[in-house]
Parts: C-alpha cells; sequence; structure tokens
C-alpha cells in the first residue's frame, strides 16, 4: 500500500528530520516540511517573497519591517536562537557546498567596493552578473588573487584618484598573488602597457601602441647613437612582443 502524506511526515519527524521528499503539484518532487504544515518549501518560499514584496511596497512598509525586526531582535533568547541558527546553516553550507566562500568573499568585496568609493548603490547590471562574479571567486586557483583590472580606487604615481574600477564581471580576473599585490592600487595604462583595458584578457588584442616614455627612448636613441628611428622602433615593438608573452605565461 503507497504511503500517503501524512505518514511520510510523520516517518520523517519520527526520525528527527525537518523535511521529506513528496511531490508538489507546480514543483514536482521537492522537499516537504514535516511539521504540521506538510507544505512545499518552494512555494512557501514562493509565498513569502510574493507577501514579502507587497508589505515593502506600502507606504511605511520599510520602516514598519525595520522596527519589528529592532523589536524581535531585542529579546536576548530570539537573538541567541537566530545567531546560531546562522551559524549552524554556514557551517552546513560550508560543508557541502564548495562555492559558499566565494560568495561570502564577493560579498565582502561588494561591501568595501561601496565603501571605498562612496558608492549607494552598486553598478548597473550587478545583480544579473552576481552569480558568475561568485563564481570567479569560488574558482580562484590556489596562489591566485582575484583582482580589480582598474582598481576600486585607481591612483597615479602621484597619489592622485585617476579612476574608479567597477566591481563587475569585465573588470576581475584571477591573476598571480605576487602581480596583484604589486600592482595594488596604482593605476597608469598610459606607461604601463599591462593596465591598458586591451591587454587585460588572456589571448587577446596586445596594444602595441608605444608609450610616451617608449617614444622618448626612441628619440634619445637616435639623438644620442644616431640609430635609424625605424630601427628603434622596431626593436621596441620586439621587446612589446616579448613582454606580451610573459604576460599571457604568467596568467596561465
Amino acid at each position: 500500500m503507497k504511503m500517503t502524506k501524512k505518514e511520510a511526515a510523520a516517518q520523517a519527524r519520527a526520525a528527527g528530520e525537518k523535511r521529506f521528499m513528496w511531490a508538489c503539484e507546480q514543483h514536482g518532487e521537492t522537499a516537504h516540511y514535516s511539521n504540521a504544515r506538510e507544505a512545499c518549501v518552494e512555494c512557501c518560499a514562493e509565498r513569502n517573497r510574493l507577501g514579502h514584496a507587497r508589505r515593502m511596497a506600502t507606504p511605511g512598509g520599510p520602516e514598519a519591517r525595520n522596527k519589528k525586526q529592532r523589536e524581535r531582535r531585542s529579546n536576548p533568547e530570539v537573538r541567541d536562537a537566530v545567531n546560531a541558527y546562522h551559524r549552524d546553516y554556514e557551517r552546513s553550507r560550508k560543508a557541502n557546498d564548495p562555492s559558499f566562500l566565494g560568495a561570502a568573499r564577493e560579498h565582502v568585496i561588494a561591501h568595501q567596493w561601496r565603501k571605498m568609493t562612496g558608492a549607494k548603490a552598486m553598478p548597473a547590471g550587478y545583480a544579473a552578473e552576481q552569480s558568475a562574479i561568485r563564481r570567479v571567486y569560488a574558482e580562484c586557483p590556489e596562489g591566485h588573487h582575484v583582482d580589480h583590472l582598474i582598481p576600486r580606487v585607481a591612483k597615479d604615481i602621484g597619489g592622485n584618484l585617476v579612476a574608479v574600477g567597477l566591481h563587475s564581471l569585465a573588470n576581475i580576473r584571477a591573476v598571480p598573488q605576487r602581480l596583484n599585490l604589486k600592482k595594488a592600487s596604482f593605476f597608469d595604462p598610459d606607461n604601463f602597457r599591462d593596465q591598458r583595458p586591451a591587454n587585460a584578457f588572456p589571448g587577446g588584442a596586445w596594444d602595441p601602441e608605444l608609450t610616451e616614455q617608449e617614444w622618448s627612448q626612441v628619440a634619445l636613441v637616435v639623438l644620442r647613437y644616431g640609430e635609424d628611428r625605424e630601427t628603434a622602433v622596431r626593436t621596441i615593438q620586439a621587446q612589446i612582443a616579448r613582454q606580451h608573452q610573459a604576460a599571457l605565461s604568467e596568467r596561465i
């Protein structure tokens, strides 16, 4: 005889389990709560999201929610229970989900980005990219850092703010730790080719345009040693090509 839903829930409660698997009309075979409600976890989550959205859309909704949360957390028993739940949840996630640490790290970096840049909101498109950004942090190889190609607070050699690098998928890349620590917040793409956007992607277009310093070297060689200008340019371009290959090998 086939087991009923109530019997399955009772069996789960007797085993000390909070959930059991059962068929839901909307979601198919999903986890159900084993308590008296015996409801689908996914259905409950959807109802909670819709109810929360309706409450937050009403005038005074956010303020009422914050007040209720403060009152609830003022109870020491409730506060301790909530903190214990979150500790258990984090331990289980760390043990069973390898992407947990990546998500936690990305959350901290996003908070630091807002704090360092003074931004009141994340960049446009951040919500759509967040899962992909978290994968970059989760899959970062050992001995590497997830680097913001344009630093979050980019400064030139004089310490002047020259740019603000976005916390976005296009601006992050796993690089060897020593390279990230060496670069820090320094950013001068006019004179350091490896910081140019075109050079940020392995296998991408390597910007061959000479920097101001390199053109000065050409002029010095021509003036002081009488070397042909085209020959001096080709010599520096050969150095650029070697620099390109070295940069690619460091990112492998």
